[in-house]
């Protein structure tokens, strides 16, 4: 468009005329909304806010593509002991065999 705009002998105003075009001739009504509602937009912010909302349509839409396609579901990890807490069947509370102090060890069995 400043290409086109240098042909035109604007002058001093080339880049308000080149934002107006931009603003009247966007095809997105979303995009011409926005820039109308904004006060005093030039021709840098009109393209910035451009390109942001391209990219945000752009993003928007591969988001909306992937919905369909799996996701593999995170489990947690069952807590399994480690060596240290293991013990050969002895209770590390009362030192009898055969259970772990979790499990059934009461105040009875304590010495």
């Amino acid at each position: 468009m400043r290409q086109q705009a240098d042909r035109c002998e604007f002058g001093a105003v080339r880049d308000e005329n080149i934002r107006d075009q931009l603003i009247d001739k966007c095809r997105s009504a979303l995009l011409r909304k926005a820039l109308l509602e904004k006060k005093g937009v030039t021709l840098i912010t009109a393209l910035d806010i451009a390109r942001a909302k391209e990219t945000a349509e752009r993003q928007a839409s591969a988001i909306a593509t992937s919905q369909g396609q799996s996701v593999n579901a995170v489990r947690k990890k069952m807590h399994t002991p480690t060596p240290s807490h293991k013990s050969d069947g002895h209770c590390y509370r009362c030192g009898r065999h055969g259970h772990q102090a979790k499990d059934s060890c009461t105040e009875s069995d304590m010495p």
